[in-house]
């Protein structure tokens, strides 16, 4: 066999899921022809694939100075700067690869998952579009679409391209969830209920479809229903800062002070500088009488930003404690 039959039957046992053969035979290849920049991308592939940033992006340059033309190559490359944390070289192999051939779906496609990464929503709007010509049946590109539309607060234009996604693959359960969050959002809860429990139905690790639904119930004045889901959000995701404030603040608002203040801490923990977390935790400090401790944290929230809503919380607290 000769290196190009090596990196053809790598490349079928890549496709197969046989990783470890697919890597042999992608060496095997090399030893005949170091300089063969096909497998050197391909076996960049595999190594960004299993997490191996570094020598994956290795095997990608390398590839680029034997052939500085293959604009899949440099797609990849930027995918794997991008997960390296690299964003600025990662925009900068995408565009180049873009350069090279405007129809290079892979490049259009993580150039608008980097410009979502870093919050530029217009851009990642007209670069999902891109990816959108070039495949037109594929239903996450318009959940990521309609997403990125309604990240820039046009909810009724995000609506057509989630339906447009179900359309195309009823199994898109972030579609069905997008959506659910956007009739929240409008205060449609019965839309919203719907369309989050379907989601549900289809993912049911789905965090941000629990989450909501758990929004709702608080909406609603369902708090034990809201704490149930909310706990099985923070136990799916124990980082999920917002969860697990909101949490505390329904455990609060049952009574269920020593509950509330264990999860406030673990939010304190996360970030201690968040005005929400401070009040909140103070505020479930004064719950159980602790106002030796409650009060300077008050105090301090008090001073901060004018035009934060915790700043005058925590004046109207300290108010409160003055005048009893």
């Amino acid at each position: 066999m000769n290196a190009r039959d090596h990196n053809n039957r790598g490349a079928l046992l890549h496709a197969q899921g046989d990783l470890d053969g697919a890597h042999a035979a992608y060496l095997e290849a090399l030893a005949l022809d170091p300089d063969d920049a096909t497998t050197l991308n391909n076996l960049g592939f595999l190594l960004t694939q299993t997490g191996d940033l570094a020598n994956g992006i290795a095997h990608y340059r390398r590839a680029l100075e034997i052939d500085p033309e293959r604009a899949n190559t440099y797609a990849n490359l930027g995918g794997a700067l991008a997960l390296s944390g690299s964003l600025d070289d990662a925009f900068a192999a995408l565009n180049t690869a873009i350069q090279l051939d405007r129809d290079c779906f892979t490049a259009w496609d993580t150039l608008a998952q980097c410009c979502l990464t870093v919050n530029q929503y217009a851009d990642a709007e007209s670069t999902t579009r891109e990816a959108i010509r070039l495949q037109p049946a594929n239903a996450n590109l318009y959940t990521r679409l309609g997403t990125v539309i309604a990240l820039q607060g046009r909810l009724n234009d995000a609506i057509p391209c989630f339906q447009k996604a179900v359309s195309l693959d009823p199994n898109e359960a972030r579609a069905w969830s997008q959506w659910g969050v956007i009739a929240f959002m409008r205060q449609d809860y019965g839309t919203a209920t719907d369309l989050l429990v379907h989601a549900l139905d289809i993912a049911p690790r789905d965090v941000e479809a629990r989450y909501h639904l758990a929004l709702i119930g608080v909406a609603r004045g369902d708090r034990d229903g809201a704490a149930e889901l909310l706990a099985d959000v923070v136990a799916l995701d124990p980082g999920f800062l917002d969860a697990r404030v909101d949490l505390a603040v329904v455990l609060l608002a049952n009574g269920q002070t020593t509950e509330a203040r264990a999860h406030i801490t673990e939010a304190l923990a996360q970030d201690g500088n968040n005005p929400r977390v401070q009040y909140y935790y103070a505020a479930a400090l004064a719950q159980d009488n602790d106002l030796r401790l409650a009060v300077p944290i008050m105090e301090t929230l008090a001073r901060g930003d004018v035009n934060n809503k915790y700043t005058g919380l925590a004046q109207a607290f300290l108010g409160q404690e003055a005048a009893s």
